[in-house]
């Protein structure tokens, strides 16, 4: 089977989707990546930490962070935290996903939307939180080659807490909650003005990476892989288009890769009632507001 026929594969995870984009990125990381979010098996930290890459695996749930210790228990380069990231040190209620203990969809968030509502439970837990700057610091992270976020509705908080002048990861990793409109604006606002480039969009993530390295983060490093999941470029004159920030101009249509992480949505929760025409138009609407586009 080829790279392209698993891309395509129904059953693929989004974390398998981006770990083969990542293969196609023509670079050479730094060998650390810190996973927020990591729950019980760090799926997407997982082919790295393997490969002998340093990790820093971050969950607050006791029950994931017990997982996490025996699974990896036998890599040196690997550190766990049991704490949550936001974007001051302080305590939390962290409400427990309706999955139940060691849930992936435990979540700080308190957004009333048709996911949440659904994912999330009445039942919490205090737990601590911490700067990301900081347990990168403690933990003598200098260089990260690859941050993941999936903090269920969180990501912003949680990059908030990253001051980019000490340590700027060279991709990031972040789940869209597309409910979220404002938080959704104000996190590609950020990154944008922080000199991150959106590289585009995998299942329900977004993919970034630091301007700095130039053309070979542009549309063109991308170009095999695009063309291999049928996306370079589609339909120029449709909309919506996202505009990538690299030295080549172009577009490529996100509608479809957006009803897919709405049924990704539906299949993964079993959610019942969402309009995936009503996610997919709010989806457009963040995506217009933050990438507008002029012919």
């Amino acid at each position: 089977m080829t790279t392209a026929d698993q891309i395509r594969k129904a059953d693929a995870s989004p974390e398998q989707r981006i770990g083969l984009l990542l293969e196609h990125l023509d670079y050479d990381f730094p060998k650390s990546i810190v996973d927020v979010g990591a729950n019980v098996t760090a799926e997407v930290s997982r082919p790295y930490i393997e490969q002998g890459w340093r990790a820093l695996l971050i969950d607050p749930q006791p029950l994931c962070v017990t997982k996490l210790a025996s699974k990896f228990e036998n890599y040196p380069l690997v550190s766990i935290e049991q704490c949550g990231c936001s974007a001051e040190h302080g305590k939390m209620e962290l409400y427990i996903g309706t999955d139940g203990v060691g849930s992936e969809c435990s979540t700080f968030s308190q957004h009333n939307d048709p996911w949440m509502d659904q994912a999330r439970s009445k039942d919490h837990i205090t737990v601590t939180v911490e700067r990301l700057s900081d347990l990168l610091v403690r933990h003598e992270f200098r260089e990260v080659g690859i941050l993941k976020i999936d903090t269920e509705g969180w990501d912003f908080q949680v990059i908030l807490g990253l001051d980019f002048s000490r340590v700027r990861p060279w991709v990031i990793i972040t789940e869209e909650y597309l409910w979220q409109v404002d938080e959704t604006i104000a996190k590609h606002t950020h990154l944008e003005n922080n000199d991150y480039v959106n590289l585009g969009f995998v299942g329900y993530n977004s993919v970034w990476a630091d301007r700095k390295h130039g053309a070979l983060w542009s549309l063109g490093s991308m170009r095999r892989w695009l063309r291999r999941v049928n996306r370079y470029p589609t339909n120029k004159m449709g909309l919506p288009r996202v505009a990538f920030s690299g030295p080549l101009d172009e577009h490529i249509d996100i509608s479809d890769e957006m009803k897919h992480a709405g049924a990704t949505a539906v299949l993964n929760f079993k959610l019942q009632g969402i309009d995936l025409a009503v996610a997919t138009r709010i989806a457009e609407a963040v995506i217009r507001a933050v990438h507008p586009v002029s012919d």
